[in-house]
């Protein structure tokens, strides 16, 4: 049997699980929870805040030493939030500081 939160995310992307976390720190967030927050449901098939925009993932780039090009791929992942935000809400998953 399923829990109402499972059917009511329904249409979360295959690659993004309920239990992932969103955001780290004295609490962890997981994407169950930043949904609730969000009032998300699935609405003709698509994941949607409470004021019915589409919500998108979006992983942050991890690494364990940064590349030579780092501030270059952090200014492209910003520049590529906030063109997805335009028409969006952007649930960005951060990196888990204990790999890093």
């Amino acid at each position: 049997m399923q829990n109402s939160t499972t059917t009511q995310f329904d249409c979360l992307p295959a690659d993004i699980r309920l239990d992932y976390i969103v955001s780290y720190g004295k609490k962890e967030v997981t994407v169950r929870q930043k949904l609730i927050e969000l009032k998300a449901h699935c609405d003709s098939g698509k994941l949607v805040d409470g004021n019915k925009r589409e919500i998108r993932f979006f992983r942050i780039a991890c690494f364990g030493n940064p590349p030579h090009n780092y501030d270059e791929i952090r200014q492209r992942e910003q520049a590529e939030i906030e063109k997805l935000e335009q028409n969006c809400t952007v649930i960005a998953m951060e990196c888990n500081p204990m790999i890093m």
